[in-house]
């Protein structure tokens, strides 16, 4: 998402007995730790081909294949190992069913970016469409953007 585009081919197996509801957000924390420790092979696990979102840029991107998928995880791959890294936490994670196999899930993803050396705090807002088959989550649409500077200083309590 902030940190990049998603891309796979395959979801994250739900646990059995958990609330869809968690099972999604299970899902969408498992993508951020293996985002975390450049794992971006089993980041982009839970993202169907053909997918598409907006990026925090404001442009749209589409996935429409396997070659996509394999060249966006070695450009993340080789700029993390080039020292550019991100940690981030999705904040006030929220989920609401459509259904027994869609859901949408919201909040706002916040950390710390490192690009050539040079690292800074950010934060902004996300949407996730979901939707579930063969017991998996898979992202089908996405929506960031960041927050202005004088937003990611109000409390996000006070939203």
């Amino acid at each position: 998402l902030l940190a990049g585009t998603f891309i796979a081919t395959s979801g994250i197996v739900a646990t059995a007995g958990e609330t869809p509801e968690a099972e999604v957000e299970q899902t969408i924390r498992q993508f951020y730790t293996h985002l975390n420790t450049g794992d971006f092979e089993k980041a982009f696990q839970f993202v169907k081909p053909g997918c598409e979102g907006f990026h925090p840029s404001g442009l749209l991107k589409r996935i429409p294949n396997e070659q996509v998928h394999a060249m966006i995880v070695a450009k993340y791959t080789a700029e993390h190992a080039e020292g550019n890294t991100r940690q981030v936490q999705p904040k006030l994670l929220s989920v609401r069913m459509l259904g027994t196999d869609h859901a949408i899930a919201t909040y706002y993803p916040e950390g710390i970016q490192v690009e050539d050396g040079v690292s800074s705090h950010f934060m902004g807002r996300a949407t996730l469409v979901m939707s579930k088959a063969d017991d998996k989550w898979s992202l089908v649409h996405w929506h960031v953007s960041r927050l202005a500077e004088d937003e990611v200083l109000t409390p996000l309590a006070k939203r």
